[in-house]
C-alpha cells in the first residue's frame, strides 16, 4: 500500500492471506513476462479478492495489460441488499462511511484501488 495512491485499509487475517497469494501471482507474472518476449501478456483479475494482484502489477510497473472484473461492486451489493433505494440515492451515498458501517472497508478499498489501477475495468451484472 506504500506505493499505491489509495487509502490503506486495515486488513483482516483473511485479507492478509489473500495479499500474500496475490504477491506471489504478481511475482509470477513478472517472471513469466520477462521470459515471454515474443507475445504480449494480459492478466485478468476477477473480484476484490484478486484486486491486490492488479494493483501490484501496475505499481511495480510490469509490462502486462490488466483487466479487473466484478459482477457488481461489493458496496453496491450491500447497499442493494439493504433496501436503500440504491439507484435513486446513488449520488448521495457516503461510500467510505457505508463501507465502514458494514464492516467491508478493507475490501471496498481493495476493490476501488483495483478499479483505478486496471487498464480495463468491467462489471458483469443484471
Amino acid at each position: 500500500w506504500n506505493v499505491s495512491p489509495h487509502q490503506h485499509p486495515r486488513l483482516g487475517q483473511r485479507s492478509c492471506g489473500l495479499c500474500n497469494v496475490r504477491q506471489l501471482i504478481t511475482w509470477f507474472l513478472g517472471e513469466f513476462n520477462a521470459r515471454n518476449t515474443s507475445r504480449r501478456t494480459v492478466a485478468h483479475f476477477h473480484e476484490w479478492q484478486s484486486g491486490v494482484g492488479c494493483i501490484l502489477s501496475r505499481t511495480r510497473g510490469l509490462d502486462v495489460g490488466t483487466i479487473f472484473t466484478t459482477h457488481a461492486t461489493l458496496l453496491g451489493r450491500y447497499l442493494c441488499a439493504g433496501s436503500s433505494d440504491f439507484y435513486n440515492n446513488m449520488p448521495y451515498f457516503d461510500c467510505e462511511g457505508e463501507a465502514r458501517r458494514r464492516g467491508i472497508h478493507h475490501r471496498y478499498c481493495t476493490e476501488m484501488a483495483a478499479c483505478h489501477a486496471a487498464h480495463i475495468f468491467t462489471t458483469v451484472s443484471r
